[in-house]
C-alpha cells in the first residue's frame, strides 16, 4: 500500500471516528472481560484477533511469540518499523516492560526511552524551552526511536547488538508497544473486517481491524510451514489517540 493511499486512508478514517465521539455517551466505560483459555494456533488470518486480546487484556508478554516468528533472521526491518511507528504515534514502553523484556541495553544506548516517544520529544523541542519538561531532556532526538542501522559506521556496534542477542526483545516489544494503541474497553468492539491475499506472495495475507466498522489497524499475516499463521507487521489507520478519546481508558 503506497504511503499516499495510506495517509488518505488514514485521514478518512479519523473523520469517521470524530463523527462518533460526540458526548460522553460515545464513549467506552465497560469492564472488559479478560479471557481465560489461552487461543489455540492460529489455523486461519482471522483467529490471530483472539491472540491479540489475550497479549492486550491479560499484559500477557509471554505468548507473543506464539504469534510471531520462532526465527528472526531477516526481520530486524520489522522490529525497527515497530518502534519507530510507535514512536510517530505516541505509544511508549514503561521502565518495567524495558526490563521484561530485556531491552535496557537497548535504552542505555538512547534509541528507546521508558515513557517517552518521538512524537512526544519532537512535539516538546518545538515549544516554549522554559516548559520543557524534565523527564524529556534525556532522549537524543537523532536515536529515538530510530534503531540503529548497518551503514553508520558509527553505529556497527549497536546494529550488531540490536540485530543479533537483542533481536527478540526488540521484535517483541515492538510489537506489544503497538498493540497498546487499542483501549483495553474497545477490544470487544474490534473485528476483523476485511483478508486478502497479498501481491505475489502465497504466504501473506493483508489482515485489517475495524472498531465500529471503520478500519483502524492493517497487520500481516504469514503462514508456516505448519500451516498456522503468525503476525509480523503492524500500521495504523487512525491516531491511537482518537481511539483513546472514546474510551474510559487513560492513554498510555
Amino acid at each position: 500500500m503506497s504511503n499516499t493511499f495510506r495517509s488518505i486512508l488514514l485521514g478518512t478514517a479519523v473523520s469517521v471516528l470524530c463523527g462518533q465521539s460526540g458526548p460522553d455517551g460515545f464513549r467506552s466505560n465497560r469492564l472488559q472481560p479478560i479471557p481465560v483459555l489461552m487461543p489455540p494456533p492460529a489455523r486461519e488470518p482471522s483467529e490471530l484477533l483472539a491472540h491479540l486480546r489475550y497479549i492486550a487484556l491479560r499484559k500477557s508478554l509471554d505468548h507473543i511469540q506464539a504469534v510471531t516468528p520462532a526465527e528472526l533472521t531477516g526481520f530486524y526491518g520489522n522490529a525497527w518499523w515497530f518502534h519507530n511507528h510507535a514512536g510517530q504515534i505516541d505509544l511508549v514502553l514503561t521502565q518495567d516492560e524495558i526490563k521484561a523484556f530485556g531491552v535496557e541495553d537497548v535504552e542505555r544506548r538512547g534509541y528507546l526511552a521508558s515513557g517517552v516517544s518521538k512524537a512526544r520529544l519532537n512535539a516538546a523541542l518545538k515549544g516554549d524551552p522554559l516548559l520543557f519538561p524534565e523527564e524529556l531532556k534525556g532522549p537524543d532526538p537523532t536515536k529515538l526511536d530510530n534503531l540503529p542501522g548497518n551503514k553508520d559506521p558509527g553505529q556497527r556496534e549497536d546494529y550488531l547488538a540490536a540485530s543479533g542477542p537483542l533481536l527478540r526483545g526488540l521484535f517483541d516489544s515492538g510489537f506489544y508497544r503497538l498493540l497498546k494503541g487499542i483501549p483495553r474497553d474497545l477490544w470487544d468492539e474490534v473485528e476483523v473486517i476485511e483478508i486478502r491475499k497479498m501481491s505475489g506472495n502465497d504466504l501473506d495475507r493483508l489482515v485489517i481491524l475495524g472498531f465500529r466498522g471503520n478500519p483502524i489497524l492493517e497487520m500481516t499475516a504469514r503462514r508456516k510451514a505448519d500451516l498456522t499463521y503468525v503476525l509480523i507487521y503492524f500500521h495504523y489507520l487512525v491516531y491511537p489517540k482518537r481511539l483513546y478519546s472514546l474510551s474510559s481508558t487513560p492513554t498510555p
